[in-house]
């Protein structure tokens, strides 16, 4: 499949881990087959890589350039999308749309790798009020990054009024994307002042960023 420009591939929801987990060395047969692809699409791809596999079992991604992720978990080391992510070294798009199981059960954001030729990071079902690490680790890994648009979908199950504004790693603000030119923040019926809030925190590290809200029925 050298010639393959794009790829897309789903799995069934309704798909059990023990039956993904018999069939790992197919899914890993078929992310080689597409390595060479410039764009790439995985949905329901919340698959571990265990220890071992990444030397023997998992390839490079030299080519790709736009990658988007849908329900594959938050790219942690034990996750296929992590070491995709790690193993795509010239990726310049990037679209993640976070599971909302993250937001059942806090999970630590993984540290993402840098990267160095990332343009345009798109974030959905991002949850305006709770997902400042997430977003914190993106932005420090992307030194070129300039545009980011953030798709939210608030947490309906947190208490009004909660934040974890308060939580967040000092370190995440020392971030200096000078290349930012547009933050787009996509909502509807969501409180995004937190999200604006945490942007504006470190807009000395922004200079050129602007932040245009967008309001949809």
């Amino acid at each position: 499949m050298g010639s393959l420009a794009r790829a897309s591939i789903h799995l069934k929801e309704r798909e059990t881990m023990a039956k993904r987990a018999h069939h790992r060395s197919h899914l890993f047969k078929i992310l080689r087959s597409v390595s060479n692809v410039t764009s790439l699409e995985l949905n329901g791809f919340d698959v571990t890589v265990k220890e071992g596999e990444e030397s023997t079992e998992f390839p490079e991604f030299s080519n790709l350039r736009i990658l988007e992720l849908d329900q594959c978990g938050l790219g942690h080391d034990h996750h296929v999308s992590g070491h995709i992510l790690r193993n795509s070294p010239n990726l310049e798009k990037l679209t993640f749309t976070l599971s909302k199981s993250c937001w059942l059960v806090p999970v630590e954001p993984p540290s993402y790798p840098e990267f160095k030729n990332m343009r345009a990071l798109i974030l959905r079902n991002y949850d305006p009020d709770g997902n400042f690490q997430t977003l914190g680790h993106f932005l420090q890994s992307s030194p070129i990054l300039e545009k980011l648009t953030l798709q939210c979908c608030k947490d309906t199950r947190k208490k009004k009024g909660t934040s974890k504004m308060k939580n967040i790693d000092p370190n995440l603000m020392d971030v200096r994307c000078e290349n930012l030119k547009l933050t787009e923040i996509i909502y509807k019926d969501d409180d995004v002042g937190q999200l604006v809030e945490f942007l504006l925190r470190f807009s000395r590290n922004l200079p050129n960023n602007n932040i245009r809200l967008i309001k949809i029925d």
